[in-house]
């Protein structure tokens, strides 16, 4: 049973409006890498997903299955918030090999992603320093993983720490038991990328303050989950008004680039679109479009 189904408008004749960004985290990544061809296709609207299944099965991108469009979909999300081939192939039971292809697709395709991940790591390991902090008794040093928007301002960013590893002797095999420690490579990719996406957000909130009080009368705000943001349009649904809102709210939702550079003189030549759904309830809504 979902809860979604729950969540009705406080007006029994009013909607349920949800505002959510179309791939919020690849569009971040795309920005913060400065990859040509991931900010081409993601502009263009290739099917990016469709593309690395086609490559990965070894067929043509006619021939690709829902299943296998959404397999690439999933590896290239975990792809991108640091997962190794080893770890997706466990996750999903799929074999290396396969797994290894799509990440050679991947790279192949978007390579300055891949040295933009290696840069993340060389940057947190040159400005690791030991400040005292121990984990289970063992001496561990502590770094920052840099803002995307503000890559110099190492003051602006997420303090991450180092994990231990398996115990070992040195390395002839001697001397006294000691711990690997490392900085997780998982968490220096996927920290960057989710911190940026919910700076993105609380941008847009910060914003929807200046238009949302002359909406009180007819609209409030219930929900932010992750992406997208969740209204309840309580005035009736057939009010002319509707269309001006959701008009208003998506045009500042997708607005991201002239925010980021307003407030980081960060330029993204990305575009953001916010797909709009309406129903009676959280759960059953469909996508909305001019004129309904």
């Amino acid at each position: 049973m979902s809860i979604k189904k729950h969540f009705i408008s406080q007006n029994p004749n009013g909607l349920m409006v949800e505002f959510d960004f179309s791939q919020l985290e690849i569009r971040v990544l795309a920005c913060a890498s400065g990859s040509k061809n991931p900010i081409e296709d993601i502009n263009n609207n290739v099917d990016m997903h469709a593309e690395r299944a086609a490559e990965m099965y070894k067929i043509p991108i006619h021939e690709v299955t829902k299943k296998q469009r959404r397999r690439a979909k999933e590896f290239s999300f975990q792809l991108q918030y640091g997962a190794s081939v080893k770890s997706i192939a466990e996750y999903w039971n799929e074999n290396i090999p396969l797994v290894q292809e799509f990440f050679s697709s991947y790279f192949s395709r978007y390579p300055e992603i891949h040295v933009f991940h290696q840069e993340l790591q060389e940057f947190v390991k040159d400005h690791a320093q030991h400040d005292g902090d121990y984990v289970d008794g063992y001496p561990v040093k502590r770094s920052i993983i840099p803002s995307l928007w503000d890559y110099q301002g190492i003051t602006n960013g997420f303090f991450i720490t180092e994990s231990l590893g398996e115990s070992y002797r040195g390395p002839s095999g001697g001397g006294s038991p000691s711990k690997r420690t490392y900085f997780p490579p998982t968490k220096i990719k996927n920290y960057p990328m989710q911190g940026g996406a919910a700076d993105i957000l609380l941008l847009i909130l910060s914003r929807m303050r200046r238009i949302l009080p002359k909406w009180e009368h007819k609209a409030h705000i219930l929900l932010q989950v992750h992406d997208s943001i969740l209204f309840d349009w309580h005035a009736d649904a057939n009010d002319p008004d509707l269309h001006v809102f959701i008009k208003e709210i998506k045009d500042l939702m997708e607005s991201v680039p002239e925010i980021l550079y307003e407030v980081f003189q960060f330029h993204c030549p990305v575009r953001f679109p916010v797909e709009v759904t309406v129903g009676t309830t959280w759960q059953e809504r469909n996508p909305y479009e001019e004129g309904d």
